[in-house]
């Protein structure tokens, strides 16, 4: 069933837009590319290669996990998968992260060369390294190494690759490591996202704190919101509580919820709906159980964007909330202060969910994309 649903998705996809009518719906655009994006995971769950590349082909994101396209991992995998047993949550997992607990060698291929981030951690702090590690999969460490996979990489409990390989008892990936001499890598990134200092534009990124090619942490994409609209979509609040996990984890961390939108509209309206998008994730967040008076609220509107406004990729790249760090002095963000009237908002005092309280779903569920920039140098050679 699964693989006709791939066959089915490639068909569709590979309709040329005239095909379909002569101007293509932004939001029919948004669709197909979360289409493409779920398919990444299915032909993964499938060992399907070709249907892997195909989706690679199609635009796919190499960095998506989950939680960003509202998927359970029983959708993907199964009830009966074993990963639902362990004591730890995948959901937040970027696909790479998948690959290598499968010991998929190929489809870590595939995604390396489609610009997988190789450093970019979980939640729990953890590198594709790590897991690589942990499953004693020597080969895709191997590859992984060659392709810049830093092996001193901590995990929250300050954990390097070969302390998890230790723990399994996992002696071919220890000498493996070791032959390696692991020594620091040559770049200096002091907040461990795996983005250099000179090119984080977002310092002090908590770790475990998935990070963009920037250096700064997207807690919301364009597919969290209907159009025009500040109410987190149901499918979406998993990934938020990914977020709060981590800040959950960094309990004495203050932040600014930063919401950001594309340039249709006046600057004040759109100032005014960036501000409602981070008041919205920043309920979902108390409501995972984060203090509320641990986060200022601001809105740089259409001011910042990250792609062009002509198209609809680069307007939906704009629409998003981002989290910064907040420190002696301001808030340690990428862009110019906002206009005096336009200031973060402090939370009201005594914000603070009950621990456990449940979120409730938001009314809309359009299917939507996740646009995030795919670039990275870190890809295999092209010889295997």
């Amino acid at each position: 069933m699964k693989r006709l649903l791939l066959i089915a998705m490639i068909m569709v996809l590979g309709l040329p837009a005239a095909a379909m009518a002569q101007r293509v719906d932004p939001e029919v655009l948004l669709a197909r590319q979360t289409t493409v994006d779920q398919g990444l995971f299915f032909a993964l769950a499938n060992n399907d290669m070709a249907s892997l590349t195909t989706m690679r082909d199609q635009g796919a994101n190499p960095n998506v996990s989950l939680a960003i396209l509202g998927l359970k991992v029983s959708d993907v995998f199964g009830a009966e998968t074993p990963i639902l047993d362990q004591p730890f949550d995948p959901t937040g997992w970027p696909i790479l992260h998948w690959a290598v607990y499968l010991g998929n060698l190929d489809a870590v291929k595939v995604l390396l060369r489609s610009g997988a981030r190789v450093n970019t951690p979980d939640v729990y702090g953890a590198t594709a390294l790590h897991w690589a590690a942990w499953g004693g999969r020597h080969s895709i460490a191997k590859l992984l190494l060659d392709n810049g996979a830093a092996c001193l990489a901590m995990d929250i409990k300050r954990r390097t690759a070969k302390d998890w390989a230790i723990m399994m008892g996992q002696n071919d990936m220890i000498r493996l490591l070791d032959a390696r001499s692991c020594k620091p890598v040559p770049i200096q990134d002091a907040d461990g996202d795996g983005v250099a200092d000179g090119q984080d534009l977002c310092p002090n990124t908590p770790y475990g704190a998935p990070v963009d090619d920037r250096g700064c942490w997207v807690v919301a994409y364009a597919a969290f919101f209907d159009f025009d609209k500040s109410v987190v979509k149901a499918k979406y609040l998993p990934y938020l509580a990914e977020a709060a996990t981590v800040l959950n984890n960094h309990p004495d961390l203050l932040v600014e919820v930063q919401g950001h939108t594309d340039a249709v509209g006046s600057a004040d309206y759109n100032y005014q709906l960036g501000l409602r998008r981070a008041e919205a994730v920043r309920k979902a967040l108390v409501n995972n159980g984060v203090r509320g008076d641990r986060m200022s609220l601001g809105s740089l509107g259409e001011s910042q964007p990250l792609a062009s406004n002509s198209s609809s990729a680069g307007r939906a790249r704009n629409r998003r909330v981002e989290m910064h760090v907040a420190q002696p002095g301001g808030v340690a963000s990428p862009y110019p202060a906002a206009p005096a009237e336009q200031q973060p908002i402090a939370p009201p005092s005594g914000d603070v969910a009950p621990a456990g309280q449940p979120i409730a779903p938001p009314s809309g569920d359009v299917q939507a994309t996740i646009e995030e920039d795919l670039s990275d140098s870190r890809i295999l050679p092209a010889a295997e």
